[in-house]
């Protein structure tokens, strides 16, 4: 019964926040909203490079399914509406992962902002942005002496003792007992098996840890097989090994005492890992480390608080002047992303980000992929947006950087559906920007800055020439509490929704363009680009602009959400998005909101690779009726002159028609469907 009444508290509660986007999404004449719909497509998984394919049974270059279509134009509600059936967009280019036939499910998620607080990592973040900006760093003298266990000496210790081959050596001699011959065999024929890689690897450790002088380690070994050979059970492969471990006598002396001793090794069978604490006797690490560590941390602490302003350091090497005074504030900047477009020092710092973090060519050298492809956002590098990679949908616009079509003029580039203020000055930007450049790399930089139009400016719902405000930069350091408050006093001017580029400033210095939507009842995170030694060697700007982006959504905007894109568990570097607390992530079938704690339990419990978040949704029957009337009401334009549904449509029509259809109202559902015009042909 305790059950029944959440399972209905859960609907209740999705019932409210489709009704809270619902009511942003009114019915506009059909021609409001026009998508042409490109089916499903396969390819190859930029997350984990062809290694989890045999999860769903396909090869490398299919292992990642997804539906996609093109919106020439789209409503900001109709579009929120589709992100809660899991969709995203690059430019005009819409697509809706298909998770369980996909090797890395990618999961929306979002944060409600009000409810936001964070973590003691991202206030250290804003402080340590704080400080740098503002010239005074941390005190040198408030910092205490740690104690000598650190983490290169635990590391150090444990690795000459000698203790790692040793269990190492146990585990192959285990395993070698416990599979059969038909399972080595297999085992050798498999592409990633060719050598057996059981290395036990050190964690990094916590304080409590060091405190401890206890260090960690993992062996994969049992998952790894377990991948290559499906017959075999990761689970009780994993607990047979460290049965067998634990009853050879060579373990028994490890864990007897000595200088670095076992104190557990254990099983972990959702993840297949072998998992190994050792202890460092307190004594041998005082020996071994404590002077030489003590002297080296002094003069360390000295050093750095000898340390010239590394703020200004960085700036005389970036730019060769030096930094003033008054310069010394990051601001940022919101202003529609056709009015951004316009500045080349926005194009010139995408180059440099993704000539340095993304290994992308160097258009101002001439250098292009071979293929014509750019990479994606971060959020979701497998999907490349038409223009952008390999799902080039050709939209009767602009050629692709494959063309053998000289592009030196930036008039005979298709600018879509831009305002009109955008369109007038393009022309003369572009050759203003180009004519510095060399002359036979001016086709190269002017395809460059239509893919990044295309992936970064172009939206389904542009603004219009009214609605291209620009709000008033935003002091957000080096500023006192009470003195913002009154330089912030006056109101800022309505925000409507759309695509908005934010401009992080240094000064006068651009170091960071965050990419949003300005939704109904949320900000969407897209894409951000920064200065990369800005970010590496001062700031971790990335994480900064998300604490950035969810305070104006919160406090700004007044939102209720902030959506950080897509969750992905089997992708360790996508799992950050968890950590802005508390999250929400939808369920990848029933479209319903899950407390990210509770939605990532259930992803690690699974036997599958994904499953539903919640037990059930509504009945089979209803859903199978709504589909069918969406079916029936959906307009279509087939250049006949006027819109036609279905049922106008003589039987050989309909037998062309059904399938594109059906296939759309299942992935966009019934209710967001009947909103769109179905442009064929």
């Amino acid at each position: 019964m305790e059950h029944h009444h959440q399972q209905q508290n859960g609907h209740r509660q999705a019932a409210s926040e489709s009704a809270l986007v619902a009511t942003h999404i009114q019915a506009p004449p059909a021609h409001g909203n026009i998508i042409r719909p490109y089916d499903y497509t396969e390819s190859d998984c930029g997350y984990c490079k062809g290694s989890r394919c045999h999860l769903v049974n396909k090869p490398p270059a299919r292992a990642s399914k997804s539906y996609s279509l093109l919106a020439d134009s789209m409503t900001p509600s109709l579009y929120e509406g589709f992100m809660y059936r899991g969709w995203r967009r690059s430019g005009i280019h819409l697509y809706k992962p298909c998770n369980f036939e996909s090797c890395c499910p990618t999961l929306t998620i979002r944060l409600p902002t009000k409810e936001y607080v964070p973590t003691k990592s991202q206030s250290k973040l804003q402080r340590r942005m704080n400080h740098l900006v503002s010239g005074s760093p941390i005190d040198a003298t408030k910092s205490s002496l740690p104690k000598p266990t650190t983490d290169n000496d635990l590391q150090r210790t444990v690795q000459q003792s000698g203790i790692l081959d040793v269990i190492e050596d146990i585990t192959n001699v285990v395993l070698l007992k416990l599979l059969t011959k038909d399972v080595l065999v297999l085992l050798q024929q498999h592409d990633q098996a060719r050598e057996w890689k059981s290395k036990y690897r050190l964690l990094n450790p916590s304080k409590k840890d060091c405190k401890l002088s206890q260090r960690h380690a993992s062996c994969n070994i049992c998952a790894q097989i377990c991948g290559s050979v499906q017959t075999v059970l990761r689970q009780d492969l994993v607990e047979r090994v460290v049965q067998g471990i634990h009853a050879d006598k060579r373990f028994h002396s490890l864990s007897s005492g000595g200088s670095v001793s076992v104190v557990s090794l254990v099983a972990h069978p959702p993840s297949g890992q072998i998992r190994c604490t050792f202890r460092v006797e307190d004594q041998l690490m005082s020996d071994q480390s404590s002077s030489t560590f003590l002297n080296s941390r002094s003069d360390k602490i000295k050093e750095d608080a000898l340390k010239q302003d590394k703020l200004a350091e960085w700036y005389r090497k970036t730019t060769g002047m030096q930094l003033k005074p008054d310069q010394r504030r990051i601001t940022v900047h919101t202003m529609p992303a056709h009015q951004s477009a316009l500045d080349p020092k926005v194009h010139r710092l995408y180059v440099c980000y993704q000539t340095s973090v993304h290994n992308d060519p160097n258009p101002f050298l001439g250098e292009r992929k071979k293929d014509g492809s750019h990479e994606s956002n971060d959020q979701n590098p497998s999907q490349k947006s038409p223009g952008l990679g390999e799902e080039n949908h050709d939209d009767g616009r602009a050629p692709s950087e494959d063309s053998d079509e000289i592009l030196t003029n930036p008039n005979d580039l298709d600018w879509g559906n831009a305002p009109g203020f955008f369109k007038g000055r393009i022309g003369d930007m572009l050759s203003s920007y180009l004519s510095p450049v060399q002359e036979q790399h001016r086709k190269v930089v002017l395809e460059n800055y239509y893919s990044f139009y295309q992936f970064l400016v172009e939206a389904p719902f542009p603004l219009s020439n009214e609605q291209q405000r620009i709000s008033p930069p935003q002091i957000i350091n080096d500023v006192p509490r009470d003195k913002q408050k009154n330089n912030n006093s006056q109101a800022t001017p309505k925000i409507d929704c759309g695509l908005y580029h934010q401009h992080y400033r240094l000064g006068e210095m651009l170091i960071a363009v965050g990419v949003v939507d300005v939704l109904p009842a949320g900000l969407s995170s897209v894409y951000l680009f920064y200065h990369p030694t800005f970010s590496h060697n001062l700031v971790a700007l990335g994480k900064y602009a998300i604490l950035k982006e969810i305070e104006y959504a919160r406090d700004t905007l007044k939102l209720p959400y902030y959506y950080l894109g897509y969750y992905i568990e089997s992708c360790q570097k996508m799992r950050y998005k968890a950590e802005y607390k508390p999250s929400q992530i939808l369920c990848p079938k029933y479209y319903h909101w899950v407390d990210a704690p509770e939605a990532i339990a259930k992803l690690q419990q699974t036997p599958l690779h994904v499953c539903p978040l919640i037990d059930t949704s509504m009945d089979e029957e209803e859903e199978n009726a709504q589909t069918t009337a969406a079916l029936h009401q959906l307009q279509m334009d087939i250049g006949a002159g006027i819109n036609v549904t279905i049922d106008m449509l003589q039987p050989s029509g309909v037998e062309v028609v059904k399938p594109i259809l059906e296939n759309f109202v299942a992935e966009a559902g019934p209710d967001l469907s009947v909103h769109c015009l179905v442009k064929l042909g």
